[in-house]
């Protein structure tokens, strides 16, 4: 799989907006609550209601922000909604290290 920031005009390519962080403690934290079922994980396809993503070649852990989701929601709302999740089981995000992400996917 190749990964590329920005535009990309394949049209085998996806694009991915993902709302998440790379801080490498809380990464660990989250993969941890993962595995022991206290957190959500999703696969590929998952939406930020399916769970946490991990994209480990780009230290990046997040929910897939799906089209439409944005017409809904701020995105202010949708960080505090993941502070608040992470909140629930004991790990602390300040709402300043979350951003949004975007990248393509192409084979």
């Amino acid at each position: 799989m190749k990964i590329r920031l920005g535009f990309v005009s394949n049209s085998s390519s996806s694009s991915y907006l993902i709302l998440g962080f790379t801080d490498e403690d809380v990464i660990s934290q989250v993969r941890e609550k993962v595995e022991k079922g206290a957190l959500e994980g999703g696969g590929q396809g998952s939406s930020h209601e399916d769970g946490f993503l991990f994209f480990d070649e780009n230290n990046l852990v997040g929910w897939d922000i799906w089209e439409g989701v944005l017409e809904t929601k701020t995105l202010f709302r949708l960080k505090q909604e993941m502070v608040n999740k992470l909140a629930s089981v004991g790990i602390v995000v300040p709402i300043e290290r979350i951003h949004l992400h975007q990248f393509e996917v192409w084979s």
